[in-house]
């Protein structure tokens, strides 16, 4: 399972044999939510209780596709990754970081219900920023975590800017890209027909 978190989205594809022939998007990144919240955020002392019941009523589609599966290995991908794998032992920046799902949980036992300025005075690394939206991707985080079942998972510090520019610059790899994506649609298309039971010629 792949799942990148962004300031307004989650998306989620789920592969079978290399090939994703599933993904659903959500509108629920960490800005979106604490946009949305932001008035309960500052009047409620179980705000973590509040943001996941609402990540779970917003991730229900997901959630669906994803209990039909056995989820192997996840990997995320999100604005905070770097400043997620130092709060969980990481000293120094790394291609990925393999995070153990059980200390993961820990970190959102101890930071789930810190305010900002707690969170801040409690780990001097975060700015501003991060400790604004680092409580919402956590509780994202857990989710995922919850729904797959998974002890370990990958964190990829990657942004949409660097994947494009490999992209269009590594030829061979971009014809062996674009046949991917294209094997995953044609799954992914048969995969609705079945579901919704619509027209055989028509999905093809």
């Amino acid at each position: 399972m792949l799942a990148s978190i962004s300031s307004g989205n989650v998306s989620v594809g789920l592969l079978k044999n290399g090939v994703i022939d599933y993904h659903q998007t959500a509108e629920l990144g960490y800005l979106k939510m604490k946009e949305i919240l932001k008035s309960i955020e500052e009047n409620s002392e179980r705000f973590e209780t509040l943001l996941m019941e609402f990540i779970s009523i917003n991730t229900q589609d997901i959630v669906e596709n994803i209990r039909k599966r056995r989820i192997r290995r996840l990997f995320v991908s999100s604005h905070e990754v770097d400043v997620i794998a130092q709060l969980c032992g990481y000293n120094t920046r790394q291609d990925y970081y393999v995070i153990n799902a059980e200390d993961f949980g820990k970190l959102c036992k101890v930071a789930g219900d810190l305010t900002v300025n707690q969170l801040l005075k409690k780990y001097p690394r975060l700015d501003q920023s991060e400790a604004e939206t680092l409580n919402h991707t956590l509780m994202l985080y857990l989710k995922l975590l919850a729904e797959t079942g998974v002890e370990t998972f990958i964190l990829i510090p990657m942004i949409i800017g660097d994947a494009f520019l490999d992209f269009e610059f590594q030829i061979t790899k971009k014809q062996q890209l674009i046949d991917w994506i294209e094997e995953g649609s044609y799954l992914s298309a048969k995969k609705i027909r079945k579901k919704y039971h619509t027209s055989h010629r028509h999905s093809e």
